[in-house]
């Protein structure tokens, strides 16, 4: 290992003035975990915001619901 210490997260490299990096080694290991994370979030996101349609639509469906069959659920 070329550098003397990591990020506490995703334990990139973090490098003290003394050590001697080896950029195919360290900076292509921590640009690989970075793309990996963003892609994980890109993932998390889209599907949040697929959620969050749905459950617009669900609430737009309901609020259209007659006020007696809104009493009616809500007794149930």
């Amino acid at each position: 290992m070329s550098y003397s210490s990591s990020t506490a997260n995703y334990n990139l490299p973090q490098w003290a003035a003394t050590d001697k990096p080896t950029y195919l080694g360290d900076q292509n290991t921590a640009y690989g975990v970075i793309d990996t994370q963003m892609k994980a979030n890109a993932d998390a996101a889209s599907a949040a915001g697929s959620a969050a349609a749905s459950a617009a639509a669900a609430v737009g469906t309901l609020s259209n619901l007659t006020t007696d069959v809104k009493t009616d659920a809500v007794s149930a």
